[in-house]
């Protein structure tokens, strides 16, 4: 993926904010790839673009569930690959299903988990912890179309 901007990110409010701002940009068969270390911020990520997206309730991260759906216009399917042995365990959820009806947007977390079976992401999101501190995150947005980058970068300017 060619096209990223990178985003420094204060603390659990700004990277909500910046997640809400990014999901204006996600459309209906998105596929949204999240990678970091555990407490990278993945699920508060997630939260930001479901409550973008408009849905109100709550958004945890499906760790052991695998798979949370959000009824919300279009619908979001959140997916935890944490505890996968193998990249293969993604269609226990109904990943391929997701994939080829294109029904909603579809986010994973601990992508890196299933690179070897899927990795044609729309979106590719990074969170790292800063160097400055404990609360502060460096987000890295990557797309296979740099005019949705470009839109991005105008959107949070």
């Amino acid at each position: 993926m060619p096209e990223f901007i990178r985003i420094e990110s204060a603390g659990v409010s700004q990277t909500m904010t910046i997640a809400g701002v990014f999901s204006s940009i996600l459309r209906t068969g998105d596929t949204v790839g999240l990678y970091g270390e555990l407490g990278a911020g993945k699920t508060v990520f997630v939260r930001g673009i479901c409550a973008g997206i408009g849905y109100q309730g709550i958004v945890t991260s499906p760790t052991f569930a695998l798979l949370h759906s959000y009824p919300s216009s279009p619908p979001l399917f959140h997916i935890d690959c944490f505890r996968m042995r193998k990249p293969q365990e993604i269609v226990t959820t109904g990943f391929d299903e997701l994939i080829s009806l294109r029904s909603g947007i579809i986010l994973v977390e601990w992508a890196e988990i299933i690179n070897t079976y899927f990795d044609k992401w729309d979106y590719r999101l990074s969170l790292n912890f800063s160097t400055l501190d404990d609360s502060h995150r460096v987000i890295r947005i990557m797309s296979r179309n740099a005019e949705n980058v470009s839109t991005l970068a105008e959107l949070l300017k």
